[in-house]
């Protein structure tokens, strides 16, 4: 039996099924037509047609209406009156003829235009506001304000801002404040490589110019700015609140109902410092605002489409801001969004702000240019712009980016072995970022600094015995924390100080006291706590548990308060070498061109400390650096025989025999009480490094970012190597 053959059905009747209003069976042909020896005919499109709306119909019916009007009335006038009512019947027939397209069509049209439909226009406030194509404010491309950029400016300082000094007076600020300018410099010398979506050349030229008419500056600008620059120093920090109290004040009036970037600007600054502080849900409140205000404003889409529509942006260099402050956005909405571990807001796919570009920076930067790109490190880093830094920070906030919207997204459902590909592809692009980054922005570590870094604390490691180490601050000598040396006290957490702990209710307890032998006599004991009722303090005549334990009491005998003291009594620290002089191996340029060697050997002495030959009195001596390089220079001075001075680098100066060239001595302006003297020069009977005279620091060497290069750094190298090796002997 052959088999049957289905025939397609269709989702309309066939033409003549549908003129009868008969029932038709939708196959081709139907029964219908082929009863009636008729061809069997369906539309091409298979599907019914959409209801026309009463609208449609009566936009219809007003056109023709229209037509009909307007051919009569052609055919009462002249012939110059019919011209002329041909060139003007564009718009009505436009007019009319905007209303007679059907639905579909306008969805279609929508969809093809709306690349090109988004616009910026003046808002209620007189800011421009960005609309998007499906924006139900959007007005028509006929109906657009153009150069409305300067309107958006005016009204700028009504309100608060208009009174800006009040404010400033009620936060306890003044203009004249020394506190003020010295928190902008510190933002700017310290801080700003971070900040980057201000745009530092812009701000100081309208803060030092005319405020009133500045594109780029505003009072709580300027306050944010300082309330972040005043945490760099201790002197300023206490400053730092009221500059953030009185920012906030003003923008949270002023700037949510007036966009600007410079309001943009503020509520980032504002975001970072509440994040800083601890205070998260602030900070990422205020860093969301600044970034959906950006997009109020426009900033993702590039600079050069809103010429036409904004007027301020009259100058290459206004175009190049808008784009630095777009990007500074967006890698700050990573590092936000990388730190609080929550999700990314501005997606680099949905913008096209163009790369930046480097624009030549004026003369008058220099005194404004962060650490590191400064005078005294151009030669160093290669580099005078942070332009190209920031395309680098760019490319790695895009990997940051794919990590936070795919490995950590919480609708990304991965397995293991997905999740483990994710991780190894990831890994694979911050290594490849890494491994392809210009010269002038590869890692390398550098020396440390000679000049103090505000804010930032150094901690000083020191072993007390070989059980234990202790962590003090390089700046104040507060010891912070200790710890065990055993493989397993390294792997816990070190013990606090109670010195350095806040004064929190129920946050110590005395356990123990230790080591009381060593104190002959209790020490300290005599004022510490003995314990209450529920819990008594030990006492130990040396290690906790595995020594005598002896009572509150002891020691037991007569206090010697009315005793004769000693003759003298010698005053030292714990550590032995304090009473050495300083030894260090210095490899600097201005050292290692003054002896002719790679590495130069300097003892650290007090001025204080160092006589004449054959005199035990130092007052003869000068008793500082300018003082000497004085003396040596005043040809009538005879003391210092063929000695001779010589300004080897900036702050640095040599001293050396003018007969044989020998180098002795070394000062350094930020030192000023010490003076360097070569090693090589003592006459030692113990021997040339004269070990029992001088604390070596065998390990480290001064300055060695002036050996980088081949031969020299190996030698350099092989130094520390060396001596390492020697100090492990020694312990």
């Amino acid at each position: 039996m052959p088999p049957s053959s289905t025939k397609q059905v269709k989702k309309i009747s066939c033409k003549r099924c549908q003129y009868r209003k008969l029932k038709c069976s939708r196959t081709e042909p139907c029964p219908n037509c082929v009863t009636a020896k008729t061809t069997c005919e369906y539309r091409e499109v298979d599907r019914k047609r959409v209801p026309v709306s009463h609208e449609y119909v009566a936009s219809l019916e007003s056109r023709l209406s229209w037509f009909e009007s307007f051919i009569k009335n052609l055919r009462a006038a002249t012939p110059d009156q019919r011209e002329e009512m041909l060139n003007s019947a564009t718009p009505d027939e436009d007019s009319a003829g905007s209303k007679t397209n059907p639905p579909s069509e306008y969805v279609t049209q929508l969809g093809i235009s709306s690349g090109n439909q988004a616009n910026l226009e003046l808002g209620l406030e007189g800011s421009l506001v960005y609309h998007g194509a499906t924006s139900i404010f959007r007005t028509k491309a006929d109906q657009r304000q153009t150069g409305v950029g300067d309107l958006a400016l005016q009204g700028y300082y009504d309100g608060v801002e208009s009174n800006f000094e009040s404010v400033m007076e009620h936060f306890g600020i003044s203009m004249d404040d020394e506190v003020v300018m010295k928190s902008l410099t510190q933002f700017f010398r310290w801080q700003y490589p971070h900040f980057m979506f201000i745009y530092r050349e812009a701000f100081l030229r309208d803060h030092f110019g005319d405020r009133k008419k500045g594109k780029y500056w505003s009072s709580a600008l300027l306050l944010s700015i300082c309330a972040l620059g005043a945490l760099v120093s201790l002197e300023t920090k206490a400053s730092s609140d009221q500059f953030f109290l009185a920012a906030e004040s003003i923008i949270m009036v002023t700037g949510l109902t007036r966009p600007s970037i410079a309001t943009v600007q503020a509520f980032l600054c504002l975001a970072f410092y509440e994040i800083g502080r601890g205070n998260l849900s602030k900070g990422w409140g205020y860093s969301g605002i600044a970034f959906r205000m950006a997009q109020d404003l426009g900033f993702q889409r590039d600079p050069k489409d809103w010429v036409q529509h904004d007027s301020s942006l009259a100058t290459s260099e206004d175009v190049e801001i808008r784009r630095r402050i777009y990007w500074g956005c967006y890698i700050s909405d990573k590092l936000i969004s990388l730190v609080l571990g929550r999700p990314v807001y501005l997606v680099y796919e949905e913008a096209e702000v163009q790369p930046m570009e480097t624009l030549p920076e004026p003369p008058e930067m220099a005194l404004w240019r962060p650490v590191g790109f400064d005078n005294d490190y151009t030669e160093f880093t290669k580099a005078t712009s942070m332009i190209p830094y920031l395309h680098e920070q760019i490319r790695l906030s895009r990997i940051i980016e794919r990590m936070m919207s795919t490995l950590f997204s919480p609708r990304s459902h991965l397995d293991a072995i997905s999740r483990r590909i994710c991780f190894d592809n990831i890994n694979l692009e911050l290594n490849r970022w890494r491994e392809t980054l210009p010269d002038f922005a590869k890692w390398q570590k550098w020396g440390p600094s000679s000049k103090p870094i505000p804010g930032v604390l150094a901690l000083q490691q020191y072993s007390r015995s070989k059980d234990i180490d202790l962590f003090s601050c390089d700046t104040c000598s507060t010891i912070l924390f200790a710890r065990g040396t055993s493989i397993e006290e390294q792997q816990q957490p070190p013990w606090a100080t109670t010195g350095a702990l806040s004064n929190s209710p129920g946050l110590v307890k005395y356990a123990s006291h230790m080591f009381l032998d060593d104190t002959v006599d209790g020490g300290a004991a005599l004022w510490l706590p003995k314990g209450d009722r529920e819990h008594t303090v030990m006492r130990f005549r040396g290690q906790y548990g595995e020594s005598e334990q002896v009572p509150l009491s002891w020691p037991e005998f007569d206090p010697l308060v009315n005793a004769d003291p000693p003759a003298s009594t010698s005053i030292y620290c714990h550590y032995p070498a304090m009473l050495k002089f300083k030894a260090v191996v210095d490899t600097s340029d201005s050292s290692r061109a003054a002896m002719g060697t790679e590495l130069a050997f300097w003892a650290c002495a007090p001025l204080s400390h160092v006589t004449f030959e054959g005199q035990t009195n130092a007052s003869d001596f000068p008793s500082s650096i300018d003082t000497l390089r004085e003396s040596v220079n005043d040809s009538e001075d005879t003391r210092f025989g063929t000695l001779k001075h010589y300004k080897s680098s900036s702050g640095t100066h040599q001293y050396f025999c003018g007969k044989c060239a020998a180098s002795v001595f070394c000062t350094i302006e930020d030192q000023p009480g010490t003076l360097r003297i070569a090693v090589g020069l003592l006459d030692d009977p113990n021997g040339a490094r004269a070990e029992d005279l001088l604390s070596w620091d065998y390990v480290n060497v001064e300055h060695e970012q002036d050996a980088v290069g081949d031969w020299r750094k190996n030698i350099v190298d092989a130094a520390r190597e060396q001596g390492k090796q020697y100090l492990d002997k020694c312990v």
